[in-house]
């Protein structure tokens, strides 16, 4: 059977099949694991009350040198509790709170390298197995050096699986497809917040929901990785023809279609033994300014949101933490289930500058309580909504941008070099989600509300913007073509 390209085959088997419904299924676990574990640390590092002499007092460097204690009235046994991290030891915090990223950073990059070098299959089993052993470290965790060595490792391993759930159900499903699971896997991401924020409110032991909401759904997961298959565009792009066809007659039968036999595709990549590294990324010329322009949107993406998680705790006093992350993570996952309607007719560059506007917009709203800030005052009701609109429209222009990032970049990078690219760019963003508790801090240290330190340091996002190109309702391209070259490689 004769096929003008890889898509004209895929969808002959099914590209819209029970086999992709059952991968996007188990990337659905994974992604849930991953939202439950890196979100956690917006609840399972709130600072307790303390006592002095037997009255509520502040941790101050006098009250610590004469010695305070935990408040028994605050419920909550969480890893500041756990570990101590008060007084002397409040710089844990940030160190714990940052190192998964720095993990993810490392892991992002190492791993994406991987992908496409030794296939998205074996990648994505390695790096969840290496995740699932960061988890169980964390549960396990007896001292803090533990602890953030067990984060590190945590973090990267997952990164690397979270970015080939993106990859791979971009090149197994169909173009409407593959744009609907993408954004339903975000979606995914923001229903664990709002899950999350009721978890730890009513269960008070971390560790009870590190085991049977984290670890245990983890340990599933990585059960479920052996129904993962490598996709036939990656064995298309290394020009291994036999495998090629041995996947698609897998997917055929997965599908219940009819099995392809011998097959020839007749577009075939002009140079299928290249080895592509990080450098390559900036050496084509049809790649350098965009790539350029993405790290900037990265970066920028990554730090608006963590730091707008982690800044909560900054403008929120008692429950309102956990009624704000509810009502943050339902008005995210609104957004996603608006913008998965209509993704298919949005142009990526035009909505990737708005989400940059709305999200900035909301950030210096801010100054409406001027530069110092302050937490929600519950008898003030009417700065607690205005408060609450703002941190909530900051996260909806901040989720527009994540859904189209993801998507933009995967329709960007050719086959050859699309796990490289993502990769490569989720590591930058992780360096603006390590950035994120160092930022708050520094806000705290000069009085300023963290949201508009935050769109102060995000301000490079929009200017990303303008280096890269629409892919709107192009297909996914299996080559890399130099500008400055005759020669399609």
């Amino acid at each position: 059977m004769i096929f003008q390209n890889l898509d004209a085959a895929l969808d002959k088997v099914g590209n819209q099949g029970y086999y992709q419904k059952r991968t996007f299924t188990i990337f659905c676990v994974i992604i849930s694991v991953c939202a439950l574990q890196i979100m956690s640390p917006t609840y399972t590092y709130i600072k307790p009350k303390f006592l002095c002499n037997g009255e509520v007092c502040e941790e101050n460097q006098l009250t610590c040198a004469e010695g305070i204690e935990l408040d028994p009235s605050f419920k909550y046994k969480n890893i500041v509790t756990q570990f101590h991290l008060y007084c002397d030891r409040q710089f844990y915090i940030q160190i714990v709170q940052s190192i998964n990223f720095l993990g993810s950073a490392f892991g992002g990059s190492i791993m994406s390298f991987f992908g496409d070098r030794i296939g998205r299959e074996p990648t994505f089993i390695l790096s969840w197995f290496i995740a699932t052993s960061g988890i169980l470290g964390i549960y396990l965790s007896t001292n803090i050096v533990m602890l953030i060595i067990s984060t590190f490792i945590m973090g990267f391993g997952e990164i690397g699986s979270y970015i080939l759930c993106f990859v791979m159900i971009n090149e197994i499903c169909g173009n409407k497809l593959r744009q609907v699971y993408c954004l339903s896997m975000l979606g995914i991401w923001s229903f664990i917040e709002i899950v999350g924020a009721v978890l730890y409110y009513f269960i008070t032991d971390w560790k009870t929901i590190q085991l049977y909401f984290i670890l245990l759904p983890s340990i599933i997961g990585l059960g479920l990785c052996y129904l993962i298959h490598e996709t036939p565009k990656y064995y298309f792009s290394k020009g291994q023809n036999l495998n090629v066809m041995k996947s698609l007659n897998r997917i055929a039968t997965i599908n219940g279609t009819a099995n392809l036999g011998e097959i020839t595709i007749n577009d075939q990549p002009a140079n299928q033994n290249a080895k592509y590294g990080y450098l390559d990324l900036f050496k084509y010329s049809s790649l350098r300014m965009p790539s350029i322009g993405f790290m900037l949107i990265s970066f920028s993406i990554h730090l608006i949101y963590y730091g707008g998680q982690y800044g909560l705790d900054d403008i929120s006093e008692g429950n309102m933490l956990y009624i704000m992350g509810a009502i943050i993570g339902f008005g995210e996952m609104s957004t996603y289930i608006g913008i998965a309607m209509v993704i298919s007719k949005m142009p990526r560059r035009k909505w990737l500058l708005v989400s940059f506007i709305v999200s900035l917009v909301a950030c210096f709203g801010f100054l409406q309580q001027g530069f110092r800030y302050k937490k929600i005052d519950c008898e003030n009701c009417s700065q607690k909504y205005i408060m609450v609109f703002l941190a909530c429209l900051v996260r909806v222009g901040n989720t527009i941008g994540f859904a189209i990032q993801g998507l933009y970049a995967n329709e960007f990078y050719p086959t050859p070099i699309r796990s490289l690219g993502t990769g490569f760019l989720f590591s930058v963003g992780i360096f603006g989600s390590f950035s994120a508790p160092y930022v708050l801090n520094l806000g705290r240290v000069m009085g300023i509300n963290p949201y508009i330190i935050l769109g102060l340091f995000s301000l490079s996002g929009p200017i990303g913007t303008l280096f890269t190109r629409e892919t709107l309702n192009q297909p996914l391209k299996d080559k890399i073509i130099d500008k400055s070259e005759s020669e399609i490689e």
